[in-house]
């Protein structure tokens, strides 16, 4: 089996660290960075990367600008964003802009492991492409309109706690419907649903179509 390379790039010390030696013990080779501005610097030697992990937040560059960065000059690797639970509508920008999954902080390493696979492995995969626009419709229509509306909410990149205060429904209900629009429309997490409407070209907000779209181990956060 061949080398998968990954790319670090974290400014916190310790969890980088520790993100260095969970993904060498996993069997990937890594390169970390402390910056983005570090990571270009390094462009000679990033044409064996397989996919990078990218935290959001960073001095400089931030992690969003870095990912469309890597999407336009290495569009073959795969990125994965580390975000604090604030973050999620920066963290949806990424997803729109090319990266394939974000994880919240604090996080389970094996979901970050799952992620990282899946950002390997998308990355040698074809869109789905137009022909399935029906599917996906399908799958909209067994939505109610609440379940729509709360949808519609979460890839706009509103919180759990955001979405309750403006519909005025408590944080339980919201999580109700959240789990109930995962499983319709058959995805496992928030990113999966914007990856499954942008590559269907299906529009993020009431599938209108558009033309085209360019025991868990404790780490230090």
């Amino acid at each position: 089996m061949p080398d998968i390379w990954l790319a670090v790039v974290e400014d916190d010390p310790p969890l980088r660290d520790a993100l260095e030696s969970l993904l060498t013990a996993a069997g990937f080779k890594v390169l970390s960075f402390a910056s983005a501005e570090a990571l270009i610097d390094a462009r000679p030697h990033l044409s064996v990367l397989n996919c990078a992990v990218v935290d959001l937040r960073l001095p400089g560059m931030d992690g969003l600008a870095l990912q469309e960065w890597l999407s336009r000059e290495f569009p073959s690797v795969g990125t994965v964003i580390i975000t604090a639970h604030g973050d999620i509508k920066m963290a949806v920008a990424a997803i729109k802009a090319g990266a394939v999954d974000f994880i919240e902080k604090p996080f389970d390493p094996t979901l970050l492991l799952d992620s990282i696979y899946e950002a390997v492995d998308r990355r040698g995969q074809h869109p789905i492409g137009r022909h399935d626009q029906a599917l996906v419709r399908e799958q909209l229509s067994r939505l109610t309109e609440r379940e729509r509306e709360i949808m519609d909410l979460m890839l706009a990149g509103h919180t759990n706690k955001a979405i309750g205060l403006r519909l005025s429904i408590s944080h339980r209900t919201v999580e109700s419907h959240r789990s109930r629009v995962m499983e319709k429309m058959e995805v496992r997490n928030l990113a999966a649903l914007i990856h499954l409407m942008l590559d269907a070209k299906v529009s993020l907000y009431r599938g209108t179509v558009v033309r085209q779209f360019a025991a868990p181990v404790t780490l230090p956060i």
